[in-house]
């Protein structure tokens, strides 16, 4: 038996609906035992990367600026995606946020703030 790696990108992880999408791909054939995911991405035209909304959010520190609503939504729609995916239970969405809001004030790198939004996205579509 061969082994295959998936990757989805960030409009295929972007909602529930995507990720059942992914998840139906992932489960039709049992080689596809690793998978790596985005951070969410646009879930209609005018939407927000999830990617593009922490970068802003780090230009907002860098600024010093104000970035709460920002992060707020941000944190909303993962608060949404595990909540609408039964996995709210499983991942504290809330203490995730609270450590990335750790890092990011004292001014985090970019490599870490871009990377929370797959590792965070990874946690809940792994526990899905």
């Amino acid at each position: 038996m061969s082994v295959k790696v998936c990757k989805f990108g960030g409009s295929s992880v972007a909602d529930v609906i995507q990720v059942d999408k992914t998840a139906a791909i992932i489960k039709a054939e049992p080689e596809r035992r690793y998978v790596v995911v985005s951070a969410p991405g646009k879930r209609y035209a005018n939407d927000s990367k999830i990617t593009d909304l922490l970068y802003l959010c780090q230009t907002h520190v860098d600024q010093n600026v104000d970035f709460g609503q920002i992060f707020q939504v941000i944190s909303d729609r993962y608060m949404v995606l595990a909540m609408n995916l039964g996995v709210a239970d499983k991942v504290n969405v809330h203490a995730e946020f609270e450590e990335i809001k750790r890092h990011l004030v004292p001014g985090a790198k970019p490599d870490y703030i871009a990377s929370r939004g797959e590792y965070l996205n990874a946690k809940i579509i792994a526990s899905y």
